[in-house]
């Protein structure tokens, strides 16, 4: 990627992660994809009108070919590209306060002191209209969502990148950075915080009812099926619930850590 006019607000630029192959053909990719097929098939239209005027065909009747074949195909490279441009970004540079993402050659860019919370979710593409139907515009993967309170949501399409594990691992750790301090004042201060299903109080882990007081707490562990569970001190685990429908997991699991040291403190 270019270094067009990237802010000075982000700091130094540590790493840049490109598409990689799990994820399919990149956004540019099938970006070109899509603007030379539809020129193909537009000069195809053509040499069919040049074949008519050739052999006398009257103007209107010679140029229909090329018209309303053209304007069918012009119409479905802008819905099949207008598609592709609302996907997550597939390639992304790691800055010291954030990320920038670029995409149809412009760039879009996050700080990590601007993320309220961030979600790691199954991607299902959307779907483009092609000559031979309807079809995904990418394979199926995982993506990051980051949500902003002043702005829309920034999004990366982790299965997309090469080493995008490797970015989530430092996006979460950064942005937790940002958002422990203040989420541990609320919690030590008597606030329950929400975590989708789950929720911290002063006393301890709940969901639906049911909780793990601090002071029995073991670990949150990770369990089959992508799962999240809440282990006590007994070994029993509950308060079962989807990775999915957690989100910001590593500052839930930091409040948890330091939740349970206060506890023994305390």
């Amino acid at each position: 990627m270019a270094d067009q006019a990237i802010p000075e607000e982000l700091g130094e630029r540590v790493r840049v992660f490109l598409p990689g192959g799990r994820g399919g053909p990149s956004t540019t990719r099938r970006r070109t994809s899509v603007n030379v097929t539809v020129g193909v098939v537009t000069a195809g239209f053509a040499v069919i009108t040049a074949g008519m005027l050739l052999v006398g065909r009257p103007l209107p009747i010679a140029f229909m070919p090329l018209v309303l074949g053209g304007a069918a195909f012009e119409w479905i490279r802008r819905h099949s590209l207008r598609t592709i441009d609302q996907e997550p970004y597939d390639e992304v540079e790691l800055y010291e306060k954030g990320l920038r993402g670029r995409a149809r050659g412009k760039q879009r860019h996050m700080l990590w002191s601007e993320v309220t919370e961030y979600w790691v979710l199954a991607y299902e593409p959307p779907m483009k209209l092609t000559a031979d139907g309807m079809e995904p515009t990418r394979s199926p993967g995982t993506k990051a969502v980051f949500r902003r309170a002043s702005d829309a949501d920034f999004e990366v399409m982790l299965s997309g990148l090469e080493a995008g594990g490797d970015l989530m691992a430092v996006a979460a750790e950064r942005i937790t950075a940002e958002l422990l301090p203040g989420a541990l004042a609320q919690l030590r201060s008597g606030h329950t915080l929400e975590f989708g299903p789950l929720s911290l109080d002063a006393a301890g882990i709940h969901r639906g009812g049911h909780g793990v007081g601090w002071g029995e707490l073991d670990t949150v562990v990770e369990s089959p099926g992508s799962r999240l569970a809440v282990r006590d001190t007994t070994g029993k685990e509950s308060l079962h619930t989807r990775a999915s429908e957690l989100p910001s997991p590593a500052l839930f699991h930091a409040l948890a850590r330091q939740a349970q040291v206060d506890h023994s403190e305390g």
